[in-house]
């Protein structure tokens, strides 16, 4: 998903007004690339790839999750090899079985959890794309 960076701040100014409102963001700065932010909420592992005049937001499951689908994803292809060769085969190598997992496993939790991620990029679409006011007390 897309999410407009019309203000066009910077990851730093965004980073900061995400922190605020989710305390355990962090900012990683990977070598060669654009910076990342990381928020951790409700079960979620938010992604926010920061671009010049957009935010790709992206989303990574939980562990446990992802060890279920790829455990998954080798069944049935030793299911699958067991009927094509009509005998017990067990596949338990090759990237197969790791990626379908992967993508079995993000496809449910999001089709499960809808509205958590509708929200969540709601919320930030309004904090990226809004004035923040910094108001000096004296």
């Amino acid at each position: 998903m897309k999410i407009s960076n019309s203000a066009s701040k910077s990851a730093e100014q965004i980073f900061s007004e995400i922190e605020r409102r989710f305390p355990g963001a962090r900012l990683c700065k990977p070598w060669g690339g654009m910076p990342i932010i990381m928020v951790d909420h409700q079960g979620f592992r938010f992604l926010l790839r920061y671009k010049k005049d957009h935010l790709r937001l992206d989303f990574l499951p939980p562990v446990r999750w992802l060890a279920t689908g790829v455990l998954t994803g080798f069944m049935v292809c030793t299911a699958v090899m067991s009927i094509f060769y009509r005998q017990l085969t067990i596949n338990i190598s090759g990237i197969v079985p790791v990626i379908a997992g992967f993508l079995l496993i993000r496809a449910l939790f999001k089709f499960t959890r809808r509205e958590t991620f509708e929200q969540f990029q709601s919320e930030i679409n309004v904090l990226i794309n809004t004035r923040s006011l910094n108001i000096v007390q004296s």
